[in-house]
């Protein structure tokens, strides 16, 4: 866990978010993939975005009919929050991407 003043503030953090929505919380180090073994139903990294792209890809593949992966970011609505699939990564976005990145978000 690294960043500024780590370990300490990430934990600190993934506490709070756990008891601000009502959801176990495990930290991980490099050993352990809980995602990939069904323990978990999710992953966050506070790490180099390309390199945990990467490392999903490698562990997870892709879902079915998905050319490429995207970022999924939670972002603010007036109902709650929604996903926004690929929130703009994808530099040179086809029309077929964004079609697969609406079904992605649709799910």
């Amino acid at each position: 866990m690294g960043g500024d003043h780590a370990p300490a503030h990430p934990v600190d953090g993934a506490v709070a978010a756990g008891r601000h929505h009502g959801i176990g919380v495990d930290l991980i180090g490099r050993e352990a993939e809980h995602v990939a073994a069904g323990q978990a139903a999710g992953l966050f990294s506070a790490g180099h975005t390309g390199a945990s792209v990467v490392a999903a890809h490698a562990v997870f593949g892709m879902l079915p009919g998905a050319d490429r992966p995207a970022l999924a970011p939670s972002v603010p609505v007036q109902a709650g929050s929604a996903v926004l699939p690929d929130a703009g990564a994808t530099v040179e976005c086809k029309p077929v991407h964004l079609l697969q990145f609406a079904h992605m978000g649709a799910r």
